[in-house]
C-alpha cells in the first residue's frame, strides 16, 4: 500500500463539510455524477459517473464531523482506503484526504499513483 496526503482549507462550517463527504447530494456535487452512502460502520457508498462507472465502498470508521473512513475491497482483500479528517483552524475547515491505494499490478506504479494524485487534487479543488 502506498499513502498520499492532501490537504486544503474552506471557507465553511464543519458542518457544511461534513454533509458533502456524507450525504448523496453531497458527494454527487463535487465526486461523482451519482452518490449512494449508508452512513453507518460497514455501510456501502457507492459513487457513479455513468455509463457503469462505479466505485463501491465500506465505512469502517465514522466519528461524526470529525473522521470518516472507508475501504475498497477486493476478494475480501482492502486494496486501498479514504480517511478523511476535518478540523477548525484559523477560521477555515481545514480537510484532510489520507488515500492509501495497493498498485494495480503494472510496472509503472508512479504513473499509475500520479494519476490517482492528479484526480484527487481535482476533485478537491
Amino acid at each position: 500500500m502506498r499513502s498520499e496526503r492532501f490537504e486544503i482549507e474552506i471557507d465553511a462550517p464543519i458542518s457544511e463539510v461534513w454533509k458533502m463527504l456524507t450525504t448523496p447530494d453531497g458527494l454527487a456535487s463535487w465526486f461523482g455524477t451519482e452518490a449512494e452512502i449508508d452512513l453507518e460502520p460497514e455501510g456501502r457508498r457507492l459513487i457513479a459517473w455513468g455509463e457503469g462507472v462505479e466505485m463501491h465502498a465500506s465505512i469502517t470508521h465514522i466519528e461524526p464531523e470529525t473522521m470518516l473512513r472507508v475501504s475498497y475491497r477486493h476478494d475480501g482483500v482492502e486494496t486501498g482506503a479514504e480517511e478523511w479528517l476535518i478540523s477548525r483552524g484559523n477560521s477555515v475547515t481545514r480537510l484532510t484526504l489520507i488515500n492509501s491505494m495497493a498498485g494495480d499490478g503494472s510496472d509503472d506504479w508512479e504513473g499509475f499513483y500520479g494519476d490517482i494524485r492528479r484526480g484527487w487534487r481535482l476533485f478537491l479543488a
